[in-house]
């Protein structure tokens, strides 16, 4: 038996209602019921008014009992959510860009919790995108704390002879931001310590995590796999494995450099890019992923594509082989430094009797967190999330994915967030299959806001139309300055996660997204929630 709702009641009270003959005088209200042993009011001169009431009485007491039997104990349901309850500014929105409302899902509510102000699908799990970097930042503030850092250590097992080192090592942390000027100083305190000859095999330890080379056979997320975003990191990703290139084409050819970092036996070969008429503006519309290829002098980086006549651009591409660009780039800063490069990079383990070298410390985690967040960084954020694992193995052997999967999860059970239908993946966003609610995210933010790292993660978030991804959003509007959002975006997600204060000073957290395949078209929706929120504090009279 379907559930009984109390708008079904109330229909049949009214309906029962209109057919008692009405007296002259006023009745008391039908849904207040007499006893039976009341005297009949004042003005209810026919008892059949009175028989009426004793009737209702029994048929709404009737009804009630059937609902109780038909839902085998449960509680009277609540009428289903309705478009209606939404912001009339996000209704508005759904429709002008073609999306159901079944595709959003939100809520908001104040800092401090309690009920939310408006909840739309909000227990539903969807793909939180990149909005999920809250959570990863979170926990890595909580567990690691706001002062930790990486080192990265430069060793060797035999000192150098007359200025030559043979047998150079380097082993990583998983530092978030180990840059190629990060690699030269520690080259240059090298050159300082008398060495000007690097030969033998350079070694590289990425055993920190585990496995030790992530890349190696990962499937492409998309169809830019030489994009900085889909880099895939591993404990000694060395400056995004980053290739900046200047493009240059004529009505013939285009010819093509690297502008930086310094590369070493490295050949660019752009010939078998096809020239076409297009605008110079869309060029990136005709690159495709270069192709990596060993050389007889270094490595050859094959550009492919099409590019148009008469035009200059600059392309940053991650295609070279991860252990190819270690070597074509140290060997290149060595060169930059006076030094002579006879090495060959390759992976391996540092020796037991080696001894540290030189060492480089990476910035604090709350100043990486500020660079995830604001930037929304997807191998920053992998490396905070790997890192959460190798701290959660303390040295056991394991998956280290897996293990920070464990850590993130023992973060939201101490903190009363519920973990049903959470799906996590590598923390980034970067994802598919990652699941969460907008109320399971609602309730991270929360507690986020009131731990003791609160003013560390909320200096990380974007501020609307100031800067980070939302420095382009919701400009000459009341949430400009207002509202620190954390953005997400995929194919088929848009969304944010934040903190937006209104006109009263009244701070919200905000959860939104829209999992679509047309979500490219969503964010005048989300826009339109935020600057709602922003604009319309509560009433005194909503307030209570």
């Amino acid at each position: 038996m379907r559930p009984v709702t109390a708008r079904v009641l109330q229909a049949l009270a009214k309906a029962h209602w209109a057919a008692v003959p009405m007296p002259a005088s006023p009745l008391p209200d039908p849904m207040n019921v007499l006893p039976a042993q009341h005297a009949a009011p004042r003005g209810l001169r026919n008892l059949r008014h009175l028989r009426h009431l004793r009737h209702l009485r029994h048929v709404l007491l009737a009804l009630c009992l059937v609902a109780a039997a038909g839902t085998a104990g449960a509680q009277v349901q609540p009428d289903p959510p309705s478009a209606e309850d939404l912001p009339e500014p996000v209704r508005q929105a759904l429709q002008a860009q073609g999306l159901p409302p079944e595709a959003l899902s939100l809520v908001v509510q104040r800092r401090e919790g309690g009920p939310p102000r408006v909840r739309w699908r909000a227990d539903e799990p969807g793909v939180p995108g990149s909005t999920v970097k809250a959570l990863t930042t979170l926990v890595a503030l909580d567990h690691l704390g706001p002062a930790h850092r990486w080192t990265t250590d430069f060793l060797a097992a035999t000192p150098a002879q007359d200025g030559v080192l043979r047998g150079l090592q380097v082993r990583g942390e998983g530092d978030p931001d180990f840059t190629a000027e990060r690699l030269q100083s520690a080259l240059r305190e090298l050159r300082a310590q008398g060495v000007h000859t690097l030969q033998g095999e350079v070694v590289l330890d990425r055993r920190a995590f585990d496995p030790v080379r992530p890349d190696l056979g990962a499937p492409a997320f998309d169809e830019s796999p030489d994009a900085y975003y889909n880099v895939v990191p591993d404990a000694l990703l060395l400056n995004g494995n980053l290739l900046f290139l200047q493009l240059r084409s004529d009505g013939l050819r285009v010819q093509a450099a690297v502008v930086t970092p310094a590369a070493a036996g490295l050949r660019v070969d752009a010939s078998g890019m096809q020239l076409h008429d297009g605008p110079c503006a869309e060029w990136a519309r005709g690159w495709q992923a270069p192709i990596s290829e060993a050389d007889p002098e270094g490595v050859v980086l094959r550009l492919r594509g099409r590019f148009p006549r008469d035009c200059s651009a600059r392309a940053a591409t991650s295609a070279l082989e991860r252990n190819a660009y270690w070597q074509v780039v140290m060997g290149g800063l060595w060169q930059e430094l006076g030094g002579r490069w006879q090495a060959r990079v390759m992976d391996g383990a540092v020796a037991a009797d080696a001894r540290v070298l030189v060492s480089r410390r990476s910035d604090a985690l709350a100043d990486v967190v500020r660079r995830v967040n604001k930037a929304s960084d997807n191998a920053m954020a992998r490396l905070l999330y790997l890192t959460l694992g190798a701290q959660w193995l303390a040295g056991a052997p394991g998956n280290t994915a897996a293990a920070a999967q464990a850590a993130v999860r023992d973060w939201l059970q101490r903190h009363g967030v519920p973990t049903d239908g959470i799906v996590l993946d590598n923390g980034s966003g970067l994802s598919r299959s990652e699941r969460m609610s907008a109320m399971q995210l609602a309730a991270v933010l929360r507690a986020g806001v009131q731990g003791d790292w609160a003013p560390e993660f909320e200096s990380s978030l974007p501020i609307v139309a100031v800067d980070g991804t939302a420095r382009r959003r919701l400009r000459d509007t009341p949430a400009a300055g207002r509202a620190r959002l954390k953005t997400g975006s995929l194919r088929d997600m848009n969304g944010v996660a934040g903190i937006v204060r209104d006109l009263a000073r009244q701070e919200w957290i905000v959860v939104a997204w829209v999992n679509h395949p047309q979500a490219g078209r969503a964010r005048p929706v989300i826009d339109a929630l935020v600057d709602w929120v922003a604009g319309h504090p509560l009433r005194p009279a909503e307030a209570r």
